[in-house]
């Protein structure tokens, strides 16, 4: 009995031991990526010691992966079908906030991936980023930025730009941009290659029939460029004759000098004309709108270059639109162009101002190219702030103030700017400090950087027929003068 049964106990185990194993559970693949389309972008950026200059990046130009290599384009990650539908769902953007989107403007900081999901620290759509890719607001950390308008309906391009001075030529940066819905996440990996700095700009205003404005450019970057220790050297070249001075046409083709001068005391000037188009043209011609000259000295002791505006530059060409034209400095082999970009002003006064008592009334036309009126400060101010011969900034002090007088201070309570210059302010038409955007200030009181001017402009939101007062106040110790300014925006003088 015994035997039989641990027979049939062997046929039990080899029963066991011969049932189809159970199937192992399917667990799906997780993300393995930190957005569900990547799309890879490469640009080269010139470095610009000088200008917030950019290179233009499409982003209809490649196609975004997702992590099973399937391949689209932007619109399609989100279910759209052409560029003009995604424009359109992105909805506007204001006071960097955005509205009547249907998919989101975001940026990624990049050393964590983690995703920044206000819309913009730019004008536009895009954000500032440090030099270690994460998004940041303009200021100390900023060093990139990526700025789209998408004004078109077939314009999905952004500026990919830099702050002045900043980016270390040969250096690679990377930042992330990107897109989102309810369901889907597209990032922008965009890599900056920065390259030599080989073109200059600089931006001047011109008045119809006024005097010649110096052009603000680089000249140490642009002497070390083409092989020379400083500025004075390159004056020296281009009075020897080893840098050639050539005028361009807007389409990059050499034009003629038509004024080449040196004489026995070392003194060189070499200029030539231009159209309002930007191409090379001779005196007398009918359309020649401007005038540039190289001049300087062999020594180096003078050396600048400047803009006239001439005969056939008229009232119709006014406008707060840059126009441009260039210049090329070569070295041999190097090249370094020069970009004039010049704003036409009127020949005629903007805004007007009366004084009294501390109080002004000022009119000034309404623009859009925050035009600014500069006003002196009345003599009388340095002796009711005891202040009679020294003005610094370490003795002087300048504070906003609301409507009501109140000091302005930030959220920390410490004393602050919200404007450029010096120390400047934004206000509202009702008279108090705010920002430049959000509530979006129409006026705005700065100092120019000597402490002796006021400089008042308006926001390019503001109206004619808008009125409004601005108030700050001087201190110098135990002193302090209240200065009112009643600002209006007319539509003519």
């Amino acid at each position: 009995m015994k035997k039989y049964f641990y027979a049939l106990l062997a046929l039990l185990v080899v029963a066991v031991s011969c049932k189809k194993p159970e199937p192992e559970p399917i667990i799906p693949d997780e993300p393995t990526g930190y957005a569900d389309y990547i799309f890879q972008y490469e640009v080269n950026l010139p470095a610009d010691a000088s200008n917030y200059s950019y290179v233009e990046l499409d982003l209809a130009s490649v196609k975004g992966v997702d992590a099973k290599g399937n391949k689209a384009d932007i619109w399609e990650c989100f279910g759209l079908n052409s560029q003009a539908e995604l424009i359109a769902a992105l909805g506007e953007l204001s006071g960097g906030a955005q509205t009547g989107q249907t998919v989101n403007f975001i940026g990624f900081d990049v050393s964590t991936e983690y995703q920044v999901e206000t819309p913009s620290s730019t004008n536009g759509f895009g954000h500032w980023h440090m030099a270690n890719g994460d998004c940041c607001n303009w200021g100390d950390d900023a060093y990139l930025y990526a700025e789209g308008f998408f004004v078109s309906n077939e314009n999905l391009v952004m500026n990919i730009g830099q702050f002045p001075g900043r980016l270390e030529e040969g250096k690679t940066y990377k930042i992330i941009e990107g897109m989102a819905d309810d369901e889907t996440t597209a990032a922008f990996e965009i890599t900056v290659n920065v390259k030599p700095q080989t073109e200059w700009v600089s931006y001047v205003a011109i008045s119809v029939g006024g005097d010649a404005v110096e052009a603000d450019f680089d000249l140490p970057a642009i002497a070390k460029y083409l092989g020379y220790a400083d500025a004075p050297a390159l004056a020296a070249a281009i009075a020897s004759g080893a840098v050639k001075v050539v005028p361009l046409n807007a389409d990059g083709t050499e034009g003629e000098c038509t004024q080449q001068n040196y004489n026995e005391n070392g003194e060189f000037c070499y200029g030539a004309f231009y159209t309002v188009e930007g191409d090379v043209t001779s005196w007398n011609t009918g359309v020649d709108a401007v005038y540039f000259d190289c001049y300087g000295t062999a020594s180096g002791s003078e050396f600048g270059f400047d803009i006239t505006p001439f005969t056939n530059l008229t009232e119709e060409h006014v406008s707060n639109a840059n126009r441009f034209f260039s210049v090329a400095l070569k070295a041999g082999d190097k090249v370094a162009t020069l970009i004039y970009g010049y704003v036409v002003e009127s020949a005629k006064p903007f805004a007007d101002y009366t004084y009294e008592n501390y109080t002004y009334n000022i009119r000034i036309m309404a623009n859009d190219a925050y035009k600014s009126v500069v006003i002196p400060m009345p003599i009388s101010l340095s002796e009711v702030l005891g202040l009679e011969a020294e003005w610094s900034l370490e003795t002087l002090n300048v504070i906003g103030l609301n409507a009501d007088e109140s000091e302005y201070k930030n959220a920390d309570g410490e004393y602050a700017t919200t404007a450029g210059g010096v120390r400047g302010w934004w206000y509202s038409t009702e008279g108090n400090v705010c920002s430049w955007s959000g509530e979006a200030g129409p006026f705005a009181f700065a100092e120019t950087d000597d402490l002796v001017n006021y400089r008042v402009g308006l926001h390019p939101t503001v109206a004619a027929g808008t009125e409004g007062t601005i108030k700050f106040k001087y201190v110098a110790g135990d002193k302090s003068q209240v200065i009112t300014m009643n600002v209006k925006a007319v539509e003519s003088l």
